[in-house]
C-alpha cells in the first residue's frame, strides 16, 4: 500500500482550467458549431436562431434535471409574471397546488404578486436545452420525461460518447461555446463544470449554496435554493 501510495503521488494532480483550451471562440466560428448542431439535429431546425441553456454533468437523482423541464413547462403555461406597477423586478414564478409526479407535465396557475397588483405575463425568449448528460444513466428517465412535456422537439444530448470515457477536452470546449447560459439546479463540492463555462464566457447561473458561491462571487448568478420549493406556492 505504501508503494502505491507513492506512485500515485508521483503523478500531478489538477485541480482547474486550462484556459488555453476552455476560452471564447469567436462570434463566426461560435455561429459554425451552433449551425452544425441545429442541422444535425433535425429537431432542433424548426427553431429559429433559439437561445441555447445548457448543462454538463452526471444524469443523478440529486443533480435535478426535471428541473429544467419544469422551467420550461412554466414558462409555455404563460403563467409567469411580472409586477404591473414596476415595484418588483423579479419575475413571478407561476404555481401548481398537487404533488407534482415526475412523468407528468403539471398544471400551472399564475403567482401573486407581493404588492397585490394584476401582475402581466412576463416575455421570453425561443430557447432550448443542451443536456451534456447520458439519457440512460442511473438517475432520471429523461426520454420518459421528455416525451410527458413534449420537449422532444426543445431538447438534445451531446452524442456519441460514454459515461465514463467522456469526450476531449477541445470538443468539450465547443459545446460550451455553444451555450448562451449555463444552468445547474446541482449543489456541487466544487463544479468544475461550472467553471469551465466560465472561461469559455458563458455566462453561469447556479444555486447559491456550496463552492460555486465562493469561485463564482460577483462573476455568476444565483438562485436562492428555497426557491425550489416555492412551486407549490409554499
Amino acid at each position: 500500500m505504501k508503494t502505491l501510495n507513492k506512485d500515485i503521488l508521483k503523478k500531478p494532480i489538477y485541480c482547474g482550467v486550462n484556459c488555453e483550451t476552455y476560452r471564447v471562440f469567436n462570434d463566426k466560428l461560435k455561429d459554425k458549431i451552433r449551425r452544425r448542431i441545429i442541422s444535425s439535429s433535425g429537431y432542433l431546425s424548426s427553431h429559429d436562431d433559439p437561445v441555447f441553456i445548457g448543462y454538463v454533468g452526471r444524469n443523478q437523482r440529486r443533480k435535478l434535471l426535471p428541473c429544467f423541464y419544469l422551467l420550461d413547462s412554466m414558462i409555455r403555461s404563460g403563467n409567469i409574471m411580472m409586477c404591473s406597477n414596476g415595484n418588483h423586478p423579479n419575475p413571478i414564478p407561476a404555481q401548481y397546488n398537487y404533488e407534482w409526479q415526475y412523468n407528468k407535465r403539471p398544471k400551472w396557475k399564475p403567482g401573486r404578486c407581493p404588492c397585490g397588483c394584476e401582475p402581466v405575463p412576463a416575455e421570453f425568449p425561443n430557447f432550448v436545452f443542451w443536456l451534456h448528460t447520458p439519457p440512460g444513466d442511473r438517475g432520471w428517465n429523461l426520454p420518459e420525461m421528455e416525451d410527458a412535456f413534449g420537449l422532444t422537439d426543445k431538447v438534445t444530448h451531446t452524442v456519441g460518447h460514454k459515461i465514463l470515457q467522456g469526450i476531449s477536452e477541445s470538443e468539450f470546449a465547443s459545446v460550451y461555446n455553444t451555450f448562451d447560459i449555463y444552468l445547474s439546479f446541482a449543489t456541487e463540492g466544487f463544479g468544475l463544470p461550472l467553471l469551465e463555462a466560465m472561461a469559455c464566457g458563458v455566462p453561469v447561473i447556479s444555486p447559491r449554496v456550496a463552492a460555486s458561491q465562493e469561485f463564482m462571487q460577483r462573476l455568476g448568478l444565483f438562485w436562492e435554493p428555497s426557491d425550489i420549493y416555492m412551486a407549490d406556492g409554499s
